[in-house]
């Protein structure tokens, strides 16, 4: 990353919660990632409802450590099973 978009970063993270999920909402939608509509409505619907149970102390969350070790660890014994 630049430091002109660090800078930007920065200044969008100010923004109070609503105005930035516009952002990460208009962000992603420019983003060409030729996923078809339905699939993109269960993904979004999927993280919605996790977002709300997170919200209502019906589930935890993990750090970015935590989550990437359970991932790696997944895909190895994936992996593993494959060969």
């Amino acid at each position: 990353m630049t430091t002109k978009e660090r800078a930007l970063l920065k200044e969008a993270l100010k923004l109070p919660q609503k105005k930035r999920e516009a952002l990460a909402e208009e962000l992603l939608a420019s983003l060409d990632l030729n996923i078809q509509p339905e699939v993109l409505d269960a993904i979004v619907a999927e993280a919605e409802k996790r977002w709300e149970a997170y919200r209502n102390g019906e589930s935890g969350a993990r750090s970015p450590e935590e989550f990437f070790q359970a991932f790696r660890k997944k895909r190895k014994k994936h992996a593993s099973t494959r060969s």
